[in-house]
């Protein structure tokens, strides 16, 4: 019989596991650099807009390579690869929206650090990135 407990154990089993553990260390990595690229700019008076778009820009293609190669090692051919890239940077716009949207709620609004910004949106969404990389986009 097949217990909650089970259910439970097999699900985080499933999700957490080396991949999880290698996106996170690689994210990590790149978030350092996202994070102290966008806190510099800010910083010294750009934009939050302007800098977070611009940084978005150039760590897409970083990313995609690190987690289409490193991470989650898929191997197709040029189409693929392609259709894949176009489907990670669907995501990532939808996740830049959602930065944005932070800065704006708690930068803008309730004027917190954006430090504490930004730190506060990739802790609230990074497992959510992930599942989206691991389920529909290096499927």
């Amino acid at each position: 019989m097949i217990t909650k407990k089970d259910i439970f154990k097999n699900f985080f089993l499933k999700i957490f596991n080396l991949k999880f553990f290698k996106f996170s260390i690689y994210g990590l990595i790149i978030e350092v650099i996202s994070f102290s690229s966008i806190y510099f700019f800010i910083e010294i008076g750009f934009n939050y807009t302007l800098v977070i778009t611009s940084v978005f820009f150039i760590l897409s293609i970083v990313r995609f390579i690190v987690y289409n190669f490193l991470v989650f090692r898929v191997e197709t051919n040029i189409t693929n690869t392609i259709f894949n890239y176009l489907k990670f940077v669907f995501f990532r716009i939808g996740f830049l929206f959602l930065n944005i949207g932070f800065f704006y709620i708690f930068y803008d609004l309730y004027d917190l650090n954006q430090g504490v910004v930004q730190l506060l949106y990739l802790i609230t969404f990074q497992y959510f990135w992930y599942l989206a990389n691991r389920y529909f986009i290096f499927k």
